[in-house]
């Protein structure tokens, strides 16, 4: 510490940019006069992402900081996700107004419930002079035409906005997004959850005159026969399309003269590489990056080889190998023909089978290249089929697996280093040593679930395993209902010791206490109470926990109950 204390004041100031605020409040608060003097007066890029914190720390840096802070705040991300819930409205009780946060040029928030609540967060960003970036996902209230009008209108109505990116996940997804309100500050737009017509593409350019970043899905019901003004402003596009498209995608085209990169996603259609050569050199001359994902179920499986060789064939010409170097992926799963860009062996595809049929345009590129950068096993029995011997699957994060392990799966999956999600199924107490070696083997995973057969009883094990990155652990798919004295072995269990996100069945709301009261890293308890009487648990709870914590429905899980802790 003394030689760490040597190092000048300017040094201390770049690492904190490397923080979280809250973990740099954590990390060198109250350490001595110095640090308390570069944190309250000498910083100013405080990034805060609240969307994983326990409450009393939330609590604690809204009380103590906060205040003598606002000024200095670059970043500020809220969420009442299920980790967080409720964050919102417990900020703007702490933080009526926005009007100190003067500094503020990035605001995200997440999982919004209330239309009267997001209405109000728009109003005080009007008090925010710096903000340049907006995010509002997961809008989970219902929506009509006038209040998203409202809304549109307040965003581009701030007055130095560059970029925003929002999203609505109600079943209101057919409601038009019109502007009426010009900025001409906004350069960089994404909308997902609402699908534009020609006519709405129209009034979001003539509303954004210096729009050059635009993500958006296009609807395939609309047959509207709207001429697109031109989108001359336009360099950056990724758009989402299903059905069939190349026609809306000529009419997008002919009016982006300018565009540099073009990401697109076609779902249920494959236009194959001589009409997307004629597309580009037609009406995208300037066109640099190009990033395509396509695929669609062919009806007559036994023709399903025999489309993908033709699909691929189309992109084996000069124009994508050597004037372009855009070389494809194609390959087949079943019915399903799939097809994307990659300009080298890398992608972000995740597949979740290994293909029956694979072809590559990149040099060297091959079916076990591509099954080596599978990240994602979805199947719990994708190892029950014949794999051959030359597949590697090296870098996999996300697990879904059934007991007892395949006798080909450690020679398909020699390593499990990069694994942070890990999800198994049939679990027992003979299996036991299994699980251990999977959980000795991740060394960097942090969730874990665990599941049970219906007739199973509560299986000893789970109160054994030992990981010491495990974070989250869900057992509420273990079909039993843990008792109170179950959940005092769980709680002091190596695994529950460590715990910051628990998911389970409980039998009574004593045993909930017991879990809150025991489990000390606990930061999120979702709980279902075998009595699914919500209402009256709930109201027991708040009656005896302690009054900061947060109990609340959960509504991703039936007869749910959150408490954020």
């Amino acid at each position: 510490m003394m030689n760490f204390e040597l190092l000048p004041n300017e040094i201390f100031l770049d690492l904190f940019d490397y923080f979280n605020g809250m973990d740099l409040l954590q990390t060198f608060y109250n350490l001595n006069f110095r640090f308390n003097f570069l944190l309250y007066k000498q910083f100013r890029k405080y990034k805060f992402d609240f969307n994983c914190i326990s409450k009393r720390n939330f609590d604690l840096i809204c009380q103590h900081h906060l205040s003598f802070i606002a000024d200095r705040i670059i970043t500020l991300c809220l969420c009442n996700s299920e980790d967080t819930p409720e964050q919102i409205n417990v900020f703007l009780s702490y933080i009526p107004s926005f009007e100190q946060f003067t500094g503020l040029r990035a605001l995200s928030i997440g999982y919004i419930h209330s239309y009267e609540i997001l209405l109000k967060i728009l109003d005080e960003c009007h008090y925010l002079c710096n903000l340049t970036s907006l995010q509002l996902y997961y809008w989970t209230f219902p929506i009509d035409e006038n209040n998203l009008q409202i809304i549109i209108d307040n965003i581009w109505s701030l007055p130095k906005l560059n970029y925003c990116n929002f999203g609505i996940t109600t079943n209101e997804s057919s409601v038009l997004f019109t502007p009426t309100k010009i900025s001409l500050t906004l350069e960089n737009v994404v909308v997902y959850g609402i699908y534009f017509s020609f006519n709405e593409i129209n009034q979001l350019f003539k509303c954004t005159p210096c729009l050059k970043h635009l993500s958006i899905s296009i609807a395939s019901v609309f047959q509207d026969n709207c001429i697109l003004s031109s989108l001359s402003t336009l360099t950056h596009l990724n758009i989402q399309i299903s059905d069939k498209s190349e026609d809306r995608l000529i009419k997008i085209f002919q009016n982006t003269p300018n565009l540099y990169r073009l990401e697109i996603n076609l779902f249920e259609d494959l236009i194959n590489g001589h009409q997307w050569e004629q597309i580009i050199r037609k009406y995208l001359t300037y066109l640099k990056v190009f990033q395509l994902t396509m695929y669609d179920m062919i009806s007559i499986s036994t023709y399903v080889q025999e489309e993908a060789d033709n699909l691929f064939d189309s992109f084996r010409t000069s124009f994508w190998i050597d004037e372009h170097r855009w070389f494809i992926r194609c390959w087949t799963s079943d019915s399903l023909i799939q097809l994307c860009t990659s300009r080298n062996t890398a992608t972000d595809y995740n597949a979740e089978s290994i293909p029956d049929f694979y072809k590559s345009t990149y040099p060297n590129d091959n079916i076990e290249e591509f099954c080596n950068q599978m990240i994602s096993i979805y199947d719990e029995n994708f190892f029950d089929t014949t794999i051959p011997s030359s597949i590697c699957l090296s870098h996999i994060e996300f697990l879904y697996m059934k007991l007892p392990i395949n006798e080909q799966f450690w020679s398909i999956v020699p390593t499990l280093k990069q694994l942070r999600w890990l999800s198994i199924k049939f679990h027992n107490d003979t299996l036991q040593s299994q699980v251990q070696i999977l959980l000795d083997r991740a060394s960097h995973l942090e969730t874990l679930i665990i599941s049970q057969d219906d007739s199973s009883p509560l299986q000893t094990a789970l109160f054994k395993y030992t990981n010491s990155t495990v974070r989250e652990l869900h057992l509420h798919e273990c079909n039993y209902y843990f008792n109170e004295e179950e959940c005092i072995k769980l709680a002091h269990s190596p695994l529950g010791l460590q715990c910051q996100v628990l998911s389970i069945v409980v039998k009574n709301c004593e045993s909930i206490v017991i879990l809150v009261q025991h489990m000390n890293n606990l930061r999120i308890l979702k709980v279902v109470v075998k009595d699914e009487n919500n209402d009256k648990h709930i109201q027991w709870l708040k009656d005896y926990l302690p009054s900061t914590y947060i109990i609340t429905r959960n509504v991703n899980m039936r007869n749910g109950i959150l408490v954020w802790i």
